[in-house]
């Protein structure tokens, strides 16, 4: 394992374009690949569709449910959890691979899929001008989804762009561990105290106290 891992490396080319400096730049950039572009989709209320032959992808489905997202299934066996979904409107079962699959759309993703091909699906979604990802295909995705874990209103995603998902999991994992839990206690804090700090203190002013307040140079009442 040790001699395969060194080989690779060993035989990567140095992305010598970008200064050490720049942030998005690695020393094994593959060249002429910019990174992906990192973005949160508010999915409240818009339609998804989720493709997928046998059972509902059920980590996936319940990520965009979480989000507030309405899922439009195909070729999927919806099992009793997600047949209570479908019965709060959440959810329903679309009957073809069709025109009207993608009718009011705002992502379409799928898992598994043999009929259609991944092809088919991601051609199809694409000639709609819908953002595609189908899992573990990534000449049929145009984004990725990350790893990520809550605090409360803070979220901390990881991703790697399709490239080593298995080190994103285990990156993910450890910062979940770190990161201490009532973070998501302060970040809701924080949030009703907007108001009065913009009230009270000009740009500068305001930096300075959420900087003293987030590194603990402020006494809080209670233990946040």
């Amino acid at each position: 394992k040790q001699d395969l891992v060194g080989e690779i490396i060993d035989e990567m080319p140095l992305d010598e374009s970008a200064p050490p400096e720049h942030s998005g730049a690695t020393p094994y950039a593959p060249r002429g690949k910019p990174p992906p572009f990192l973005v949160q989709f508010n999915l409240r209320d818009r339609v998804v569709v989720l493709a997928g032959d046998g059972d509902v992808p059920r980590a996936k489905a319940e990520m965009l449910l979480a989000a507030g997202a309405r899922l439009r299934l195909l070729n999927a066996d919806p099992g009793p959890w997600m047949q209570d979904r479908i019965a709060e409107g959440r959810a329903y079962l679309h009957p073809a691979f069709d025109d009207a699959l993608f009718d009011g759309v705002a992502l379409a993703m799928a898992v598994d899929i043999e009929d259609p091909t991944p092809e088919a699906f991601a051609a199809a979604a694409r000639a709609r001008g819908l953002l595609v990802n189908v899992a573990d295909n990534p000449p049929c995705c145009d984004f990725t989804t990350p790893a990520y874990f809550d605090r409360g209103p803070i979220r901390v995603a990881l991703g790697s762009g399709g490239t080593a998902p298995m080190l994103v999991s285990l990156l993910r994992q450890r910062l979940e561990q770190a990161l201490d839990p009532r973070i998501g206690v302060v970040a809701a804090a924080a949030a009703r105290l907007r108001g009065a700090v913009a009230a009270a203190f000009d740009k500068p002013g305001r930096f300075a106290f959420w900087e003293d307040l987030f590194e603990g140079r402020i006494e809080t009442p209670g233990d946040c």
